[in-house]
């Protein structure tokens, strides 16, 4: 009876080392399909970037591709992805091989909407547009613009928009000038967070006589504020009319944004121009965003609120860049016109200058177009 005791004992203690082998040879092999998982992933993902980076180099090349065609004299548009062999920069989508190529190009020269992702004040955007039939492709004078605008993606901090009750500063009771005054810059914050822009825009319409207006007692301005309102202009059918309401020098009436905290319209602030003016072949738009950068979308309508195109001011190319089932997406909008050398807003000659703009409180160093303080501003 010892002796089988003693036999059982050896027994159990030569099987409990072969069961640790076994658990630490399964916690070996984990650990190596853990590491070989983690390098294949790893080296997926780098691949993955790599051609992440490759299609976008190729949606790139689309777009550099389009430019030039454009600069060439191509102006019509193209839906199809396939490449238009008549057109030598558009002829061939390959960038790097077969497998690494621009799969898709798209060029649209009447877009639904203007965008401009960066309106600064140190240089006016000035445009020439006008607006067609979607249909008929036939030019149509709009009913109204909208125009939508919020910061720049640039400007880091969240915006801040006027409560209600936080007006421009009227200047008429101190200072006997009616209207609204600009705050000066360095109060256009509220704790350190940048209040969001005020647009200032003009249209002056192009008339039918001419290429370029020669009256400019038509243009509608006007400074669109940044006041905190209800965002009814996202229903285009219920947009409250917004108008700056006179023209010419008399013109630049300050119009609240009735912007929207929740961002729920197109961009933060929205206001719509109503145009009385249809007998007119376009016109020339500036603006420039004062205080802050401003990204801008504008939108045309006629009177039964359809939506009108725009022809001649900008061109949309979107390009699709693929390689190896790896797809990335650009959009970008390029002016249609070199507007190099267009004036906005000043007038002037070769022995005077005239900016008949008001800042707060009180700046009197000029008085209203043509009288006896800023003789230079007479028209």
């Amino acid at each position: 009876m010892n002796c089988m005791s003693k036999h059982n004992k050896l027994g159990e203690d030569g099987f409990a080392p072969i069961i640790v082998s076994i658990i630490i040879v399964i916690v070996l092999s984990l650990l190596t399909l853990s590491f070989v998982a983690l390098a294949n992933n790893s080296a997926k993902n780098a691949l993955n970037r790599q051609l992440s980076n490759n299609a976008y180099y190729a949606a790139d090349s689309g777009i550099n591709d389009a430019i030039a065609a454009i600069g060439s004299g191509f102006h019509s548009a193209k839906t199809s992805c396939n490449p238009i062999l008549s057109v030598p920069d558009l002829s061939n989508n390959q960038v790097n091989g077969p497998q690494d190529i621009y799969s898709c190009l798209l060029i649209d020269p009447t877009p639904s909407s203007l965008q401009y992702t960066t309106v600064t004040e140190t240089q006016p955007t000035v445009a020439l547009i006008s607006t067609i039939n979607p249909i008929t492709n036939n030019p149509e004078a709009p009913a109204y613009f909208i125009f939508s605008w919020e910061p720049s993606p640039q400007v880091e901090s969240p915006p801040y928009v006027f409560a209600p009750t936080n007006y421009f500063p009227n200047c008429s009771a101190a200072s006997g000038i009616k209207g609204a005054c600009l705050y000066p810059g360095s109060s256009w914050n509220i704790s350190s967070r940048p209040i969001t822009g005020i647009l200032r825009t003009a249209l002056t319409p192009i008339v039918s006589s001419g290429q370029l207006p020669t009256n400019t007692s038509t243009t509608y301005t006007a400074f669109l504020y940044p006041q905190l309102g209800n965002g009814a202009l996202s229903s285009i059918n219920t947009a409250p009319p917004y108008s700056p309401n006179t023209t010419g020098i008399n013109g630049g009436v300050s119009v609240s944004g009735n912007c929207s905290s929740a961002s729920t319209q197109p961009y933060e602030c929205a206001v719509e121009i109503p145009i009385s003016n249809a007998a007119t072949n376009g016109f020339i738009l500036s603006m420039e965003s004062l205080y802050t950068d401003s990204r801008v979308k504008i939108e045309a309508f006629d009177s039964l609120n359809n939506r009108l195109m725009f022809k001649n001011a900008q061109i949309m190319i979107d390009s699709t860049g693929n390689d190896h089932g790896v797809q990335r997406r650009i959009q970008v909008r390029i002016s249609s016109i070199n507007y190099t050398g267009f004036s906005a807003y000043d007038i002037a000659s070769s022995s005077s200058f005239c900016k008949d703009l008001y800042a707060y409180p009180m700046n009197l160093a000029t008085g209203n177009p043509g009288g006896a303080v800023s003789p230079n501003c007479g028209l």
